[in-house]
């Protein structure tokens, strides 16, 4: 979808994704933005938006940074807000709350920070997250070079992760504990594809999550059910008859030690076996 900041546009832009047969619309609605914007993206709860009408069941996420912008999205029924937990404040209780009543689900993503302070701490794990995609080493080659001495990149606004991920981090992990023990809904995703963060790192947003208090189980639930229904898929996410059989196979107990996520040695798409 285009960027854009006019209101016709954005609802003709909406019409023309539907037509194409989408099941989910994905908006940004930061601080600055007029609320007007994230109620032309409103998909659940309000079925009726200013001059447009979104289909029942069209799940509707957006990214939200800042407190005017998680407002917004709340007011204007979206299924799903993305990066909440990182507003660069201790979010005030009072939003938590709003947060935790709207049943509205929060991905927080914490490891599009969490994986490239790794990556600083730890360059080897580079060469480990590549091999999998395929990647060749040369494609690494400057990320590995920033992360053995990020002070020759200080000044790339690239890697603005260096310079305020510290701080933007720790914030987001207590931002995350605090919407999960006021009962906010939690669903589970990585923003993988941004700078530092690879695609199949997914169990380390669950070992996050546990960080911030969750127990396995619910880190499990959130990254399964929770996600699922974030999507308005609702034969997703659970194991029970009817429902698509997309399962994994673990090595390991994850309730026992989360980390044994990464284990997956079986992979089950819609009951058939590829791994």
């Amino acid at each position: 979808m285009k960027d854009t900041t006019d209101n016709q546009e954005l609802l003709d832009s909406i019409r023309a994704e539907l037509d194409h047969g989408v099941e989910s619309l994905d908006a940004v609605t930061r601080s600055r933005l007029r609320q007007i914007r994230a109620r032309a993206m409103a998909g659940a709860g309000r079925k009726r938006t200013p001059r447009f009408l979104v289909p029942a069941g069209l799940a509707v996420t957006a990214h939200t940074r800042g407190l005017e912008g998680f407002q917004n999205g709340v007011r204007a029924g979206l299924n799903s807000m993305q990066h909440v937990v990182y507003c660069a404040i201790r979010i005030p209780d009072d939003h938590i709350q709003l947060l935790a009543k709207s049943r509205v689900y929060i991905i927080p993503t914490i490891v599009a920070l969490s994986n490239p302070m790794q990556y600083i701490e730890h360059p080897e794990m580079l060469e480990e997250d590549r091999k999998p995609l395929g990647l060749p080493k040369d494609a690494v080659d400057e990320m590995f070079k920033f992360a053995t001495d990020p002070r020759q990149y200080i000044n790339e606004p690239n890697f603005y992760y260096y310079r305020m991920g510290v701080a933007e981090y720790k914030l987001g992990m207590d931002n995350l504990r605090r919407l999960h023990e006021a009962k906010a809904l939690i669903a589970m995703g990585t923003d993988s594809g941004t700078g530092f963060n690879f695609h199949g790192t997914s169990y380390r947003e669950l070992g996050e999550m546990v960080a911030a208090g969750l127990s396995p189980m619910e880190a499990i639930v959130a990254s399964t059910q929770g996600t699922a229904l974030a999507f308005n898929r609702k034969e997703l996410g659970t194991l029970e008859a009817g429902k698509m059989a997309d399962v994994i196979v673990i090595d390991g107990n994850p309730l026992a030690d989360i980390r044994n996520m990464k284990n997956v040695v079986h992979v089950f798409k819609a009951g058939q076996q590829f791994k």
